[in-house]
């Protein structure tokens, strides 16, 4: 196992869950790796009632699906292949606070240009939404501003 690639922009991220209602819906970590990517989260500080949300077995019909929920304390570490384990974070209320770090490693770095670019287009509308990537709607500087 290595780390990803300096390029991948999931390689290390600092989640930081601050206001009311922030959390991360059910999805799996797709790699577009030629090998597997493991997902490794770190709790760094955790004043709140959310909590990291698993699905096992979600891709194995001969598997009953096991449904865990884990308070991610300061320095737990959990491991696990995010292209097989269907997770999520269920939001923070208001008041709380939880941050996590998140880092990424693969058994290969290769991965075809063509889906790298596909890879980071998902990741850009994913985060940012198709205006922030392709700057629909964005307004243009103000004439008397622009002086």
């Amino acid at each position: 196992m290595q780390e990803c690639p300096p390029n991948d922009p999931h390689r290390c991220a600092f989640y930081a869950y601050t206001e009311e209602g922030d959390h991360m819906g059910f999805h799996y970590d797709t790699s577009y790796y030629k090998d597997r990517r493991w997902t490794l989260l770190v709790g760094f500080k955790d004043d709140s009632s959310s909590r990291l949300l698993c699905h096992l077995h979600t891709k194995n019909p001969d598997r009953e699906i096991e449904k865990l929920e884990l308070k991610m304390t300061p320095g737990m570490l959990v491991l696990f292949n995010g292209d097989k384990v269907y997770h999520s974070v269920s939001p923070v209320k208001a008041g709380e606070t939880r941050y996590v770090v998140s880092m990424q490693f693969v058994t290969s770095g290769e991965m075809n240009p063509f889906i790298r670019f596909i890879s980071n287009m998902k990741d850009a509308v994913g985060y940012f939404g198709l205006r922030g990537v392709f700057g629909a709607g964005q307004r243009k500087p103000d004439a008397k501003a622009a002086r």
